[in-house]
């Protein structure tokens, strides 16, 4: 049987090891969400579309997507 004291020692070193890989996962995070550094261009222009596939079932269906970029 484990006393109060120690289940709460417990708590707080896993607490502890739990926020620092938390803190390390915003960072690693953070830094893979900046865009990288690239040259201008006079204009991007970008063109999507949407094609939906009606499925055997009633109400089932599949939404496909494709996205152009052309820079110049």
């Amino acid at each position: 049987m484990l006393s109060h004291q120690t289940v709460g020692n417990i708590v707080r070193k896993v607490g502890k090891s739990q926020a620092e890989y938390d803190q390390q996962m915003i960072t690693e995070l953070e830094e893979a969400a900046e865009l990288p550094k690239g040259k201008e261009v006079p204009f991007l222009m970008v063109e999507a579309d949407w094609v939906i596939v009606r499925g055997v079932k009633k109400g089932s269906h599949e939404r496909f997507g494709i996205a152009l970029f052309m820079r110049g």
